[in-house]
């Protein structure tokens, strides 16, 4: 089976840890005997980017492809014409519905909406976004992307800070998600934690080997997730897969992630004092959900991999 992925969001070398969830699964596709070809468009001006389509364009003239997987609703655009059977996968950020008056965005959200229209087949990693489909049911599935579970499980907290070189007797929290982005709300976070003082302390990541991000997750007391807008946060379910408490806003699927876990909480009520009394009780609690058992029976790379593979076999 010969595939194309084409995709706007791939490591690069001003940012190697890009979404690692996509590399593994492109990767997993390679592992299962499917050739699994990536084409970037490019992001860096409208030049690069102009180029890179013309570079599809001729790159889907010249070979066969049995199936064209694109990823983020808006770069299906660029595939119209193709006869190729075409899926697309919808992560978020290109179906969520911006909360702000930003045109680039507006205009990005409406072309992922029309997307949805002429593919074969659309993924949604979550049940949020597949409400903004402008297409009825058919041929579309919910299919959050999966977490390694061989890179996240839980590990001894005390030998993960050891391994940091972070404080051993404070109170860690981390931060979900890349703090650089207006989106993720981390003065929400923040405001948060400066209500608890000194023996409380708020861990950003954002761009880190995403090696290290399992030990970051064990090293930490549980993470907190302040965003305003998500499609299926990543952070969530490997955090889940390391058996860790978890204080989020209620966005994506996160409730129904966390739904009935010991010690994870949703949050309506985003004033940093709501936050602030649920983290000191989720910490003094002491208690560590069974996260695991649920993400290995519904979010694991294997079994959401494999759900994309059977879509390919049912469309060519």
């Amino acid at each position: 089976m010969n595939i194309l992925i084409i995709t706007s969001e791939w490591p690069s070398d001003q940012h190697p840890n890009h979404v690692p969830f996509l590399v593994e699964q492109v990767q997993y596709l390679r592992e299962n005997g499917i050739k699994a070809e990536v084409h970037k468009i490019s992001t860096k001006s409208i030049l690069s980017k102009i180029i890179s389509i013309i570079e599809l364009r001729i790159k889907l003239k010249k070979h066969r492809y049995d199936i064209i997987h694109t990823h983020w609703g808006y770069n299906g655009l660029f595939c119209l014409g193709s006869n190729t059977p075409h899926v697309v996968t919808y992560h978020g950020s290109d179906l969520n519905k911006p909360n702000r008056f930003n045109f680039r965005l507006i205009i990005l959200y409406f072309i992922s909406r029309l997307s949805t229209t002429f593919s074969n087949y659309n993924v949604f990693v979550s049940k949020r976004l597949a409400q903004s489909s402008l297409r009825a049911n058919k041929n579309r599935r919910i299919i959050p992307m999966g977490v390694d579970l061989k890179k996240f499980f839980p590990m001894d907290k005390s030998k993960c800070r050891k391994k940091l070189k972070m404080p051993l007797k404070k109170k860690l929290i981390l931060f979900g998600g890349n703090s650089t982005k207006t989106v993720k709300r981390i003065s929400l976070a923040e405001n948060s934690i400066d209500l608890l003082g000194h023996d409380y302390e708020l861990i950003k990541i954002d761009y880190i080997d995403h090696k290290l991000v399992p030990i970051y997750i064990n090293a930490c007391d549980l993470l907190l997730m302040t965003s305003e807008s998500e499609g299926s946060p990543m952070m969530i379910k490997e955090a889940l897969a390391c058996n860790k408490p978890i204080i989020s806003t209620n966005v994506g699927d996160v409730a129904e992630q966390i739904n009935s876990l010991d010690n994870c909480f949703v949050l309506n009520d985003e004033s940093p004092q709501i936050f602030a009394k649920k983290i000191k009780e989720c910490i003094e609690n002491n208690k560590m959900p069974n996260g695991r058992h649920m993400i290995k029976k519904k979010y694991s790379l294997e079994k959401s991999t494999n759900c994309i593979i059977n879509i390919y076999k049912s469309i060519i």
